[in-house]
């Protein structure tokens, strides 16, 4: 018996975190040893029939029977001719024509013989009834084997959810299962939390009896979605995994292969990761010239809350001295990211920062520093006025208002950036959401594109994102 989940033996599938909308396939197997069954009918001689004679012969349900006008040979009917070898085709012919037969069977004529052969491995019912006294047909009947114990049953995968039962799925055994999990997953996930889930897998045969074939458990389920060069399941343990997508790049292996930014005027930073351990985070922060010198750094602790599972997002303070190039964020002295200091040379457009929930399922951000444009556009809705009205009041109008409808429409430019730091522009436009602080309040945003810029040709690129602010906007 082999269970498999995403092609990892089902002994070492767990402590894994899979996403919402990356492919979660689970796959149960065994040995596909045996044989075919088989029907031979050999037509013998001498066989002529008239209008008195009448025969049948029933198969897997199906009935089949003779003809005395060979046009009438159609469908499940057959025609006795002179000769054997016709006879033979035109049984074939009959049977073929029955649906049970013609799926379970491949069905051939050799010579004045019938054979009906079956499709897969595994035993099958053969039973043949026919015409009592009927002598001009020899059957012979092989039974099929087969050495897997899920042949001709149901695979039942039981969900489960912090131990509560969610739901059953089930298909038939051919070879092969495959489950798709990823739809009945994504029900169950959770913004920014990890929610832990685990398979029960066993087998019905055709008499009801149940056997249990395993399981799959110790996993959880986070939001995320797929992109180029990401992981498609991540493998937690006590040690710290950042949940942010940060190796797409070509450069700057020792830290982050992505380029990431935060501005000079900054005051906080987000920070997701995964882990086991239910221990205080060490957070160092360490601001770095332009020669990579240590300028000064601070440490912070944490304190983990396991109500989010294995998933947490702490926020640390930044004090970011006007002569840092770069912030260097370490946790537990483990992983490291490295944030380039933005400083936009016209201060005036100030910082509008992003947050989404990245491929991985943690909070990223952007901070954009460049041009700000904000549109407002309205629609209204009127009604015209009542004429009997004309000559009764002091204002003279055709139309009054019923409803006004505004939307915000937000266009901002990223600082000139270098090719490796288009990639976190481009999580943010995959991401389901994403939202923003204005004048205070965090509002949910709809992100309705994203573009790239390259400057003269010379591998220095403006960024320009377009969202809407998702709220009601009816007066």
């Amino acid at each position: 018996m082999n269970i498999k989940y995403n092609n990892i033996d089902s002994a070492q599938a767990h402590g894994l975190v899979t996403f919402s909308d990356v492919p979660a396939i689970l796959e149960v197997s065994d040995t596909t040893g045996g044989t075919k069954a088989l029907l031979q009918i050999t037509v013998d001689s001498g066989w002529t029939a008239t209008a008195n004679n009448q025969y049948w012969l029933t198969f897997q349900g199906n009935t089949i029977s003779n003809v005395i006008d060979p046009k009438n040979a159609v469908n499940k009917n057959f025609y006795i001719a002179s000769d054997r070898h016709s006879t033979a085709v035109s049984i074939c012919n009959a049977l073929r024509s029955c649906p049970t037969v013609a799926a379970s069977f491949v069905v051939y004529v050799d010579g004045n013989k019938v054979i009906c052969y079956a499709r897969q491995i595994g035993p099958i019912d053969m039973t043949v009834t026919m015409t009592e006294g009927l002598s001009y047909l020899t059957l012979t009947t092989v039974a099929g084997t087969a050495d897997s114990i899920l042949a001709n049953n149901k695979i039942m995968v039981d969900v489960y959810s912090y131990y509560n039962y969610v739901t059953t799925l089930e298909k038939n055994y051919h070879n092969n299962c495959r489950f798709d999990m990823t739809p009945v997953l994504a029900t169950m996930s959770k913004y920014g939390e990890t929610v832990p889930y685990s398979f029960e897998i066993s087998a019905l045969d055709e008499s009801g009896t149940s056997t249990s074939l395993g399981s799959v458990t110790g996993n959880s389920v986070s939001v995320g979605y797929m992109v180029n060069q990401g992981d498609k399941f991540l493998t937690i343990n006590d040690n710290i995994f950042i949940a942010q997508n940060v190796g797409r790049g070509k450069l700057r292996d020792a830290y982050n292969s992505s380029l990431l930014y935060v501005s000079a005027d900054a005051t906080t930073i987000p920070i997701s990761f995964y882990t086991t351990s239910d221990d205080n985070i060490t957070a160092t922060t360490t601001y770095r010239d332009s020669a990579y010198n240590t300028i000064t750094s601070s440490t912070q602790t944490k304190s983990i809350v396991d109500e989010d599972g294995l998933l947490h997002t702490i926020t640390l303070d930044l004090n970011i001295p006007a002569n840092c190039f770069y912030v260097d964020v370490q946790l537990n002295n483990l992983q490291k990211l490295r944030y380039d200091v933005i400083r936009p040379m016209n201060t005036s457009y100030g910082c509008q920062r992003i947050y989404w929930i990245n491929s991985y399922g943690g909070t990223s951000f952007i901070d954009l520093v460049g041009q700000k444009t904000i549109e407002n556009t309205s629609e209204t809705v009127t009604y015209n006025k009542n004429h009997l009205d004309y000559y009764t009041t002091n204002i003279n109008e055709k139309e009054i208002v019923y409803d006004v409808s505004t939307n915000t429409n937000y266009t901002l430019k990223s600082h000139l950036i270098t090719e490796d730091g288009q990639w976190q522009f481009y999580d943010l436009l995959q991401s389901p959401r994403a939202w923003t602080n204005i004048n205070g309040q965090d509002y949910l945003i709809i992100v309705d594109s994203v573009s790239s810029a390259e400057q003269n040709n010379n591998g220095v690129y403006e960024m320009t994102v377009k969202f809407r602010v998702s709220q009601p906007t009816s007066l």
